[in-house]
């Protein structure tokens, strides 16, 4: 079902990980896990601009992956803007390769879609 752009899912259960640097929210994520596919999804990631290119969007995707797998999902998948060259780079860079588009997912751009085994 769509909701705000945003595909909702029955069969799972969301979660959501913080990022601090001395105390301070620095980034974050939120993911589900979807037990009868056994699918997890990314559903958003940030990491503040003055705190980019230091390992902690990898280290929060790294988290997700092995809760996804200590949760029993086979696959991780998650959508981007097709412009969002360095998140790309850090999802390939994670092993993840690109599967498919989806044209005008975010209304003015489309939306490469990105899988990994775990």
């Amino acid at each position: 079902m769509y909701k705000y752009g945003v595909v909702t899912c029955n069969d799972c259960k969301s979660y959501g990980r913080v990022a601090r640097v001395n105390g301070e929210v620095v980034g974050y994520i939120i993911w589900e896990n979807n037990r009868v596919t056994q699918t997890g999804r990314v559903l958003n990631i940030a990491v503040k601009k003055d705190y980019r290119r230091r390992g902690i969007g990898v280290s929060l995707m790294a988290f997700v992956f092995r809760h996804m797998k200590d949760d029993g999902m086979g696959r991780c998948k998650l959508e981007t803007r097709e412009s969002n060259f360095a998140a790309r780079a850090m999802y390939e860079l994670l092993g993840m390769r690109e599967k498919d588009y989806v044209p005008a997912y975010y209304g003015d751009e489309d939306a490469v879609i990105y899988t990994v085994d775990l």
